[in-house]
């Protein structure tokens, strides 16, 4: 049942991002240079809608609450990270939808993505993890006895209302 929920998310995430050619740099990148708010917009609702669904999740017992220490190889994981996707021209969501349609390049950083995930969980980040406990540590949920499904509930309001918010504020194209 879990495998499902996940192919129906990553599926309907790929299709979405194909269809709107969403890219989160480009939604960022497009705001800051252009005022585009639409891909900005759209990059809030899949935040938001991220944050529901994940503690949705957790409260009818599809996953476990599991917050793992920040580490240095963490925050050098992020740099590294920023700095192939901008030299990929795009994240790894654009590349994705990029390489399924056809496009070679795109294809090559898929396929260096992957290698490049699979070298550091082979080599890296194995070694980190037989030298670190695993262990589940507090969030703000938990903290605060906040149960994950009322927290799903009042953030999916919340998002509803400022994504219609966002839209009405919006500077209309003619």
């Amino acid at each position: 049942m879990k495998i499902l929920a996940f192919i129906i998310v990553g599926i309907s995430s790929g299709m979405l991002f194909a269809r709107y050619q969403f890219c989160f740099a480009s939604a960022v990148r497009n705001y800051i240079a252009f005022r585009k708010t639409e891909k900005l917009i759209l990059f809030l609702i899949v935040v938001v809608a991220s944050a529901v669904l994940l503690n949705f999740f957790i409260g009818v017992g599809l996953l476990k609450e599991t917050v793992k220490e920040l580490m240095p190889m963490t925050f050098m994981g992020g740099i590294l990270f920023g700095i192939g996707m901008v030299i990929a021209g795009g994240d790894a969501a654009g590349i994705l939808y990029r390489s399924g349609e056809g496009n070679l390049p795109a294809l090559l950083c898929t396929v260096g993505m992957v290698a490049g995930m699979a070298l550091f969980g082979f080599t890296v980040a194995t070694h980190f993890t037989k030298q670190l406990p695993h262990f589940i540590a507090d969030t703000v949920l938990s903290r605060f006895q906040i149960n994950p499904l009322l927290f799903s509930f009042v953030a999916a309001v919340f998002g509803v209302v400022a994504t219609i918010y966002l839209l009405k504020k919006a500077p209309q194209e003619e």
